[in-house]
């Protein structure tokens, strides 16, 4: 039995503490066992540093690279990032590699998700190997790896259902809410939604509300009572600790579908993909950045994404240009993971964007993939003007300073 099947299975009674959850014990030891399996493979890794290129002011767009370069499996794209990263943003390429192991790879490659998390939580056992080594190593090993966002598209689920009130499912009992999350009949953004509340304040965001008293305790009881497999112990315990995610309350229901499903892979779009600004991948420079933002909004000017942002409500207008951005690019997967007939559902009920908007003519609604897919020679080039104006700005800025001086 390979170690990858081995965490399929459930935990024996020996691997629970006193309160039923999965032990700490439990957790070292499997994690002794991720730490080897990342060291014989550094044995033979040859990978050298890059030169740094980017400069401090690049964070942002470097953590975003570092993400789509995971999502779009280039390996050594992940590994020139890592290196640019630990330089200029350690503690940033420390939580983005656990963001991303969650987020973006998950179950579609459960030891390279596992190791990722026991690495992140070794750090005497990464620097006695070479910190920045390890950490280069560790992204081309991510981006190497087929991609799962089942936990982040479950969690999404929650917040983008109007069906679900926050308000009334937080005054349920703990025993109601139990049955509710243990319930595979019942709609997955409820269930995802009770799952978060059960989680406590700690991972509340948005218009969460907060019952102060509660710990994620009894979830993690209730994970061990459902029959999860190890891994899913495992990597919800991690997330939890190291991550700091509230993805790890999903578990709860993606479990499932690892322990009943066959694992299929579904290949994602093809679309353009160039480097810019020194040699990011161009879909880094996206609506979590400050380049980004004002690309999207001259994006958003050209006539055939006019012709959509006007079909939405005026409210959510201002999101139809970064949603599509998102969905068309940004959040594609090489290659995805499918291991259950219901994840697949959670991702194409997301892919119609209830999250962000709501269309005064949903006839269109289907039109916004393909045209914004269509349209992404146009948005970079785009963004390659607004980063060349970026950085005449901050030319500008430095000869103004050293005039001052």
């Amino acid at each position: 039995m390979t170690l990858a099947d081995w965490l399929l299975d459930p935990p024996g009674p020996d691997e629970l503490d006193a309160s039923g959850c999965y032990s700490h014990k439990a957790i070292v030891e499997l994690e002794a066992g991720l730490l080897n399996t990342v060291q014989t493979e550094l044995e033979t890794y040859d990978g050298q540093p890059a030169p740094v290129t980017m400069n401090p002011d690049d964070r942002w767009v470097l953590r975003s690279a570092l993400q789509k370069a995971v999502r779009f499996e280039m390996p050594g794209h992940a590994a020139w990032v890592a290196d640019q990263m630990y330089t200029l943003d350690r503690d940033g390429l420390l939580r983005r590699l656990g963001v991303i192991a969650i987020e973006d790879v998950f179950a579609g490659d459960l030891l390279a998700t596992a190791q990722t998390l026991a690495v992140l939580g070794a750090r005497d056992w990464r620097r006695s190997l070479g910190e920045q080594r390890v950490l280069r190593w560790l992204a081309g090993r991510l981006a190497e790896a087929h991609g799962d966002r089942s936990a982040a598209e479950l969690l999404d689920s929650g917040h983008s259902d109007e069906r679900v009130d926050w308000m009334d499912l937080d005054r349920l009992d703990e025993s109601a809410m139990t049955r509710l999350v243990a319930d595979p009949s019942q709609p997955f953004a409820l269930r995802s939604a009770v799952a978060q509340l059960m989680a406590g304040p700690r991972f509340a965001f948005d218009k969460m509300p907060v019952t102060p008293t509660r710990t994620p305790t009894r979830l993690f009881q209730l994970l061990v009572e459902m029959g999860c497999t190890r891994w899913s112990l495992y990597a919800a315990a991690r997330t939890c600790s190291l991550v700091r995610s509230g993805m790890w309350t999903q578990v709860a229901i993606a479990d499932r579908w690892l322990r009943e499903g066959t694992p299929s892979v579904v290949p994602g779009p093809e679309f353009e993909k160039t480097t810019i600004g020194g040699g990011v991948i161009s879909s880094a420079i996206d609506g979590h950045t400050r380049p980004g933002r004002i690309a999207l909004s001259r994006f958003g000017k050209l006539p055939r994404m006019v012709r959509l942002i006007d079909a939405a409500t005026p409210e959510t207008r201002k999101d139809v240009a970064d949603y599509g951005v998102f969905y068309a690019e940004g959040a594609v997967l090489k290659n995805r993971v499918v291991w259950h007939a219901e994840s697949q559902q959670v991702y194409e009920w997301l892919r119609l964007g209830p999250e962000f908007i709501r269309w005064r003519r949903p006839e269109l609604a289907a039109e916004l993939l393909p045209t914004v897919r269509a349209e992404l020679g146009e948005l970079n080039e785009i963004r390659r003007q607004v980063l060349e104006g970026v950085a005449r700005g901050a030319d500008r800025s430095a000869r103004r300073e050293e005039e001052v001086r």
